[in-house]
């Protein structure tokens, strides 16, 4: 879904076009020998400036990431690295089709320095592995789930059902993100939220755009809407809310009946890297407590909920609200779950024609 994209404001507004690289001190075509190339979105975390000096001090070896704008074209590079990506965060859907198609490869658990200290539901989830191998690392995660405008609307919303209301018609915010939407529209159908009945869930979307003032992926746009009064009610991401509510705006999360949809990232190996020692090196300098908490601990690093426990039990209480960090909050959510990738793009292909409506 994670299609998370729609969480990286920064992210969707800096990402270059596929092919570029956009690095730490590097350029497009230079000799990486002693540079490891990362495929993530701009301003999440990995390309931080503390973070990339450190490695380099940790390793000898310079970062050099390369940016992608949607999960489609992260799977896109790692398909024409031929060799030339080493490390790769895709989502928990979008790693099915890395798996399936091999671009990825089984890690050597043993190897794994912080695996022990990520949050057991994601540490256990079969959906990254294969015939018993693991393929990836989980980062961080988070959920989307329905928001509201204190002053305008009193009580909590129940379900998920309100945003189709009739009576916030023109005040409903969406987030334009295919997988997330069909998500959405599984919960509210009752449907199964990974193998909905598309015909259903494209009529539900309908009317569900028919009934929205704003479709984005910006935090800043949610932001504005609910304080010039254009939005009352929506669906976002669930850090992002407790953001824009830390500035000061009547907002408020809440989690429906039927639940929210959740999803994460994990950090992956390509299949073709020649720099293997140091992708793991990378995974595990990443995905320590301490790097994961001193991200999350950042009010304006854009930090999701750490997946390493050991970081979330180190966090202030404030800033553990900040990135909703709740673990029980996981039993409550639809998780995204790998998919083939003829199922996304029939997903995103539905979205595009309820947008295009």
């Amino acid at each position: 879904m994670k299609t998370r994209s729609a969480i990286l404001t920064a992210a969707t507004s800096a990402a270059v076009l596929l092919g570029t690289t956009a690095c730490s001190g590097g350029l497009a075509g230079q000799d990486t020998s002693e540079s490891l190339v990362v495929v993530n979105w701009s301003g999440y975390g990995s390309d931080l400036d503390w973070a990339t000096k450190e490695f380099q001090e940790k390793t000898g070896a310079e970062v050099v990431h390369r940016y992608i704008s949607s999960e489609t074209e992260l799977l896109e590079l790692l398909r024409s690295g031929k060799g030339d990506i080493d490390v790769a965060l895709p989502n928990f859907q979008f790693i099915g089709p890395a798996m399936d198609d091999k671009l990825i490869q089984p890690l050597d658990e043993a190897k794994l320095e912080n695996f022990d200290e990520v949050v057991p539901v994601l540490a256990e989830e079969e959906a990254f592995r294969r015939d018993g191998d693991l393929y990836g690392v989980p980062w961080v995660w988070g959920y989307s789930s329905v928001f509201y405008d204190t002053e305008e609307i009193k009580e909590a919303p129940s379900t998920v059902a309100d945003l189709w209301d009739p009576k916030y018609k023109g005040k409903v915010a969406l987030v334009d993100d295919a997988t997330l939407n069909v998500l959405l529209a599984a919960l509210y159908l009752g449907e199964d939220p990974n193998n909905p009945d598309l015909e259903k869930v494209e009529k539900a979307l309908l009317d569900l755009k028919a009934n929205s003032g704003l479709i984005t992926t910006a935090t800043e746009e949610v932001a504005k809407a609910l304080s010039s009064d254009t939005v009352d009610i929506g669906i976002f991401h669930s850090s992002n809310i407790a953001q824009i509510a830390a500035d000061g705006i009547p907002v408020e999360l809440t989690l429906p009946k039927e639940g929210a949809v959740g999803w994460g990232d994990t950090w992956t190996i390509a299949a073709d890297t020649q720099k293997e020692d140091l992708a793991y090196e990378w995974i595990n300098f990443v995905t320590s407590s301490d790097f994961e908490k001193r991200w999350a601990a950042d009010p304006e690093a854009g930090s999701p909920a750490p997946a390493n426990q050991a970081a979330v039990e180190a966090l202030d209480a404030e800033s553990r609200d900040r990135v909703q960090a709740d673990t029980k909050v996981l039993d409550k959510l639809a998780l995204q779950a790998p998919l083939p990738q003829e199922t996304l793009d029939a997903w995103v292909d539905l979205w595009e024609r309820v947008k295009a409506a």
